[in-house]
């Protein structure tokens, strides 16, 4: 059995709203992390931008 749970000081908007918008910032967050443990901010881009 799994629970999760969240507090936030957010009034007026729906509940399946505040869940959606808490999941994709945890999956940006992860996708950074990850990024970072690979080591992608020592690639040479000198092409591109950098974000």
């Amino acid at each position: 059995m799994r629970l999760t749970c969240f507090a936030t000081n957010t009034s007026g908007r729906p509940v399946a709203e505040l869940e959606l918008c808490h999941r994709l910032r945890a999956r940006a967050e992860d996708r950074i992390r990850a990024a970072r443990s690979t080591g992608l901010r020592n690639l040479s881009l000198k092409r591109t931008a950098q974000n």
